[in-house]
């Protein structure tokens, strides 16, 4: 997996290997689906995608051949009673949307 590069674009990710003093496009996967992120785990091999949908929402992509494929992995969900605390955001019930 080295000389790779994985490029998350509005696009679509697109997987390039560097051959032979040039770069070659491995694979471009979801072409017009952004991606905002894309990594190889060189303990395992294995590529991560992150992309956003719009419409179905966020997805988790694997690939175990370089980019070639990439299959769609459960997104992590949070428990219902879960509640997200901003630290950027002055919002509290009584203030909403502040």
């Amino acid at each position: 997996m080295k000389n790779r590069l994985i490029l998350g674009t509005r696009k679509g990710l697109i997987v390039l290997a560097h051959k032979q003093k040039e770069w070659q496009t491995i694979s471009h996967a979801h072409p017009g689906v952004p991606f905002s992120y894309g990594m190889i785990d060189h303990r395992s091999g294995v590529l991560w995608a992150l992309a956003d949908h719009g419409h179905w929402g966020q997805k988790v992509y694997q690939s175990l051949d370089g980019g070639a494929t990439l299959q769609e992995m459960p997104a992590p969900k949070y428990p219902e009673t879960a509640v997200i605390y901003d630290p950027w955001s002055e919002e509290t019930p009584e203030k909403p949307a502040t």
